[in-house]
C-alpha cells in the first residue's frame, strides 16, 4: 500500500507539471511503459491502465501547449509511422482471429501515436537525454533485481528471474529481459561518459558501472541464448569501433574465461545447445513456426492473417517435422512466431513487413550516418553510436523471441528521429553566417 501511494503521487505530480510541459508528461510515458508498476504492485494500483492514463495526460498537454512543439526536421519516419498506423488498422479489420487481433491492436497503437509524439518534443539534447534516462531508469529495476538473484544463486533455466505479482510478461520474461539487458549497456555507458549529468550527480559514474555489472549478470541469469547471442553482438560492435582493440580484445577473453569458470553446468550446457539447433525442441519449434508462416501468408501475401495470427498454426507443426524431437505440444495448442520479422509477415503481410523492415532502417540508418559525421558535435554523435547499437542488438536478438511490438524499440526509432532535430540549429546559423560572408 505503501509503495502504491508513492507512486500515485510521484505519478500525479508528474501529470501536473506535464500538463504545462510536454516533455515532463513524455518521459512520465517511457518510464511507466518500460517500468510498468501496475505489474508490480500488490495493492490498489494492480492491474490499473496506468500507461493509458499517462498517454492521455502527454495527449492533452499536446494540446495545450500545441505552439511549443516542433516540426520533425527529417519527417521520413513520422510518415512512415502513419502509413504503419493505417495497414494495421486495416489488417485488424478483416483479421482471421478478431478478438485477440483487437486486443493486440489496442496497446501496438497507443504505443505508435506515442512515438509519432516524440520527434515533435525533443528540440535539444537535455530533452533527447532525459529520454534516454527515462528509459534507463524504467529498465533500472528489473536489471538490478536480475542481477542481484543472479549474484546470490537464484538463477536457472526454466526459473523467471524478476516474477511480477500478474505474471511474467513483456520485460520480465527471461528471453526478452537478457535482450533488453543487453542492449542497455550502451545507453548506460552513454550517460556514464558523455551525459550532461556525468560531473552534476554525485556518484552517477560508479552507479552505472554497477548497473552495467547487473545487466551482464542478468543476461548469465536467465540462462537465454538470446542474451548470450546479444552479448556477442555489443562486443563485435565495440571492437568495430573501438580505437583500443587490443585491450578490448583481452578483456573479452577474460570475461569469457571468467564466465566458463564461474558459470554453472547448468548454463553451459543450455548454451552448448546453440550448436544443435535441429535437436532441441524450443529452438526447432521456432524453425517450424518460421516455415508454417511463409506457407500460411502465401495465401494473403498482402496482409498477413492479422494479429495473434499464429493462433492457426494450432495442430499444424507436426506436418513440418522431419526428425524424432518431441515439441512438447498439445494436439490444438499454437507456437508463437518468435521472431520479430515472421511476427510482422505472419500478421501483416508482405506490404506490413516492408514498413517495419523501413521504419527500424531508417532509424538505424539516420544513428549510423550520424555516428560517422565528423563534423557533428560529440554528444549528438555519442548518443547516435549508442542508438544504432541498440537498434542493431535488438534486431539480432529479436530474431529469436517476439516483440516487434514491444514499446522501447519504437520509443527508440522515435528518439532517433528527435535526435535530428538538435542538429538543425547549428546547420541554419552556418547557412545564416555564409550568406552574410557573401
Amino acid at each position: 500500500m505503501i509503495t502504491d501511494a508513492f507512486w500515485l503521487v510521484t505519478l500525479t505530480i508528474c501529470a501536473l507539471y506535464g500538463l504545462k510541459s510536454p516533455y515532463i508528461a513524455l518521459y512520465t510515458v517511457l518510464f511507466v511503459d518500460i517500468l510498468k508498476p501496475q505489474q508490480l504492485s500488490f495493492g490498489f494500483l494492480a492491474g490499473k491502465p496506468l500507461s493509458l492514463a499517462v498517454t492521455l495526460v502527454l495527449l492533452i498537454s499536446l494540446i495545450l501547449n500545441i505552439k511549443k512543439l516542433q516540426t520533425p526536421r527529417i519527417p521520413s519516419i513520422t510518415f512512415v509511422l502513419l502509413c504503419f498506423i493505417g495497414w494495421i488498422t486495416y489488417t485488424t479489420s478483416i483479421a482471421q482471429f478478431p478478438g485477440p487481433a483487437w486486443f493486440k491492436y489496442d496497446y501496438v497503437i497507443k504505443t505508435i501515436v506515442m512515438t509519432l509524439t516524440i520527434p515533435f518534443i525533443l528540440n535539444n539534447r537535455l530533452k533527447v537525454e532525459m529520454a534516454l534516462c527515462a528509459i534507463v531508469a524504467g529498465v533500472s529495476y528489473y536489471v538490478l533485481t536480475g542481477g542481484i538473484r543472479t549474484a546470490l544463486g537464484q538463477g536457472g533455466y526454466g526459473m523467471p528471474l524478476v516474477s511480477t505479482p500478474l505474471g511474467d510478461s513483456e520485460i520480465a520474461e527471461t528471453s526478452t529481459l537478457s535482450m533488453v539487458a543487453v542492449f542497455t549497456i550502451p545507453l548506460l555507458l552513454y550517460i556514464r561518459n558523455h551525459s550532461l549529468f556525468r560531473d552534476q550527480i554525485p556518484f552517477l559514474k560508479p552507479l552505472t558501472l554497477f548497473l552495467v555489472a547487473c545487466c551482464i549478470l542478468t543476461v548469465i541469469g536467465t540462462y537465454a541464448r538470446t542474451g548470450l547471442v546479444g552479448l556477442a553482438v555489443l562486443l563485435f560492435l565495440y571492437f568495430f569501433s573501438s580505437q583500443h582493440k587490443v585491450i578490448l580484445a583481452l578483456s573479452s577473453v577474460v570475461l569469457t574465461i571468467g564466465l566458463i569458470a564461474f558459470a554453472s553446468d547448468a548454463y553451459v550446457s543450455r548454451m552448448q545447445t546453440l550448436e544443435n539447433a535441429t535437436e532441441e525442441s524450443s529452438a526447432l519449434g521456432r524453425i517450424l513456426v518460421w516455415r508454417w508462416t511463409i506457407d500460411y501468408v502465401s495465401e494473403r501475401p498482402l496482409t498477413g492473417g492479422g494479429f495473434d495470427s499464429y493462433i492457426a498454426n494450432a495442430g499444424q507443426l507436426h506436418q513440418y517435422l522431419q526428425s524424432g524431437v518431441d515439441l512438447n505440444l498439445k494436439p490444438n495448442q499454437p507456437k508463437a512466431f518468435h521472431n520479430i520479422f515472421f511476427e510482422v509477415l505472419g500478421e501483416q503481410g508482405y506490404v506490413g513487413l516492408f514498413m517495419y523492415i523501413l521504419l527500424i532502417f531508417r532509424a538505424w540508418h539516420l544513428n549510423w550516418k550520424l555516428s560517422r559525421d565528423c563534423m557533428a558535435e560529440p554528444a549528438p554523435r555519442a548518443i547516435a553510436t549508442a542508438l544504432h547499437q541498440v537498434i542493431i542488438i535488438y534486431c539480432v536478438c529479436g530474431m529469436f523471441i517476439g516483440v516487434a511490438y514491444a514499446p522501447w524499440v519504437f520509443y527508440f526509432i522515435g528518439i532517433s528521429s528527435g535526435l535530428q532535430n538538435i542538429l538543425a540549429v547549428p546547420q541554419k546559423r552556418s547557412a545564416k553566417r555564409g550568406r552574410k560572408l557573401v
